[in-house]
């Protein structure tokens, strides 16, 4: 066992790995607030197929590539404003506690959107008392299995059929810069979103 395999999970990533003894998948997506464990839990249950850690943040992906690499595990490790835009049959979305709520709502929404019909999503959270997640899981999927622990919350849940309505999570508006018009256009997890505050202005000055 290598030292980045001695890493501990964060506790929501570790509750999920916890809830997930078996899967197949040709493709699965983790979204990862750490170093991408879950990911590594999925190769090693279905050592044939691809496994994506995705994240919107280089140093994060950076560091999950090192860490996959010490500990001899063959994944991908994506950073872009989206999910990969390919099929899956598995999607693994550990949540903290204290995370972007707009994000996680995006970020469950395109894993649903990737999902191929019969394809799994599993979410879970390090929150004992957690309704919140149980209920954007349940606006998504007909039926939901909940498996409650004393650390939180894991959500395991099967595609039926394509959502009925997407949601937008991203925002546009102008603003005057001297006699200029500027068009913002911001997503979850960026800094600023839905406003333009003192630090957004001084990026556009400089």
């Amino acid at each position: 066992m290598s030292s980045s395999d001695s890493l501990p999970p964060l506790p929501s990533e570790r509750l999920l790995m916890e809830a997930v003894s078996q899967c197949d998948f040709s493709r699965c997506v983790v979204v990862s607030p750490g170093r991408g464990q879950a990911g590594w839990h999925a190769k090693r249950l279905c050592p044939t197929g691809d496994v994506t850690l995705w994240y919107v943040d280089s140093f994060r992906a950076a560091q999950a590539q090192q860490a996959a690499i010490q500990a001899g595990v063959c994944v991908e490790v994506a950073c872009s404003a989206d999910l990969p835009d390919a099929a899956i049959q598995f999607a693994l979305v550990p949540v903290l506690t204290r995370g972007e709520a707009e994000m996680t709502r995006d970020v469950l929404q395109q894993a649903h959107e990737r999902l191929d019909v019969g394809g799994t999503l599993i979410a879970s959270v390090n929150n004992p008392r957690d309704h919140w997640l149980q209920q954007q899981m349940q606006s998504m999927f007909s039926k939901v299995n909940c498996r409650q622990s004393s650390d939180g919350w894991v959500y395991t849940a099967i595609k039926r059929e394509p959502l009925k309505k997407r949601r937008r999570f991203d925002a546009e508006f102008v603003f005057r810069d001297q006699q200029r018009l500027i068009r913002i256009v911001t997503r979850p997890s960026v800094f600023s979103h839905r406003s333009l505050d003192v630090a957004a202005r001084l990026l556009i000055e400089h």
